[in-house]
């Protein structure tokens, strides 16, 4: 568990859209191995099983042989011999597809669905304007899935490093240097997931999602404890002052 705890110190410095990804991807990958060996071992199941009930029904046929010759010895060996043919026939084929099935790894099939996970959750944070409601609901609830994750986390050392948000530019666009501009960083309780809101309030709808050492442009305008910021992304809202490292006075 220290490692897991450590591997998530690591994850909790980027930017939540690429945290998600990243996550994604990997439940994705565990299902993928874990279900398609399950469903192999149930397959091989099955196919004893029948092989099993050909057997039975072999031996269910042959007692009811006797009756059906009416006394032929001729016929009785004619029609053990067809039921002979028929059981073997059914067994061989199962016995072949037993020893054919096998897992086997298929790459192109993982990657195509690896991409089909991968764009849904980080294509909408690249484009920036224009996110759906529903992406910035989803990243609300997965931000309460990892809350406690996080919390823990932030105890452990991170097992390997990370470049941050500020250094890796967010979405493409390199993080511009401060001069005259403030650039404002999130807290500690800030990092694990903060929305950027249309409005001064919780009552306004979210814009984006903003997480990490994510940087953000402070505009020079203060609305009680909100403070009105442009991501790097683009996109331009209000942010709650308890979610900011050292907020502008």
């Amino acid at each position: 568990m220290d490692i897991y705890y450590a591997v998530w110190a690591s994850l909790r410095t980027l930017p939540l859209p690429y945290r998600a990804t990243i996550v994604t991807i990997a439940v994705f990958f565990l299902v993928w191995f874990g279900a398609r060996r399950i469903f192999l071992l149930l397959y091989k199941l099955l196919l004893w099983l029948l092989e099993k009930v050909v057997v039975l029904l072999f031996f269910l046929g042959l007692l009811l042989l006797s009756p059906l010759a009416q006394g032929s010895a001729a016929k009785y060996v004619k029609y053990c011999n067809g039921l002979i043919d028929v059981a073997g026939c059914w067994g061989e084929g199962l016995r072949k597809r037993l020893g054919r099935a096998k897992w086997q790894l298929r790459p192109r099939w993982m990657a195509l669905f690896a991409l089909i996970f991968f764009v849904p959750v980080l294509l909408p944070a690249w484009l920036g304007s224009g996110i759906p409601p529903q992406y910035h609901r989803a990243l609300e609830l997965y931000m309460r899935l990892e809350a406690s994750t996080l919390e823990r986390a932030a105890a452990y050392e991170p097992l390997f490093a990370i470049s941050s948000a500020g250094s890796i530019p967010a979405f493409g666009e390199p993080a511009p240097e401060a001069n005259h501009e403030t650039w404002l960083t999130l807290s500690k309780k800030g990092q694990a997931g903060s929305n950027v809101r249309e409005g001064p309030g919780t009552e306004y709808a979210s814009l984006s999602t903003v997480s990490g050492e994510a940087q953000l442009l402070y505009l020079d305008e203060q609305s009680g404890n909100w403070l009105r910021i442009r991501c790097q992304n683009g996109t331009e809202g209000w942010i709650h002052v308890s979610l900011i490292q050292d907020p502008p006075d």
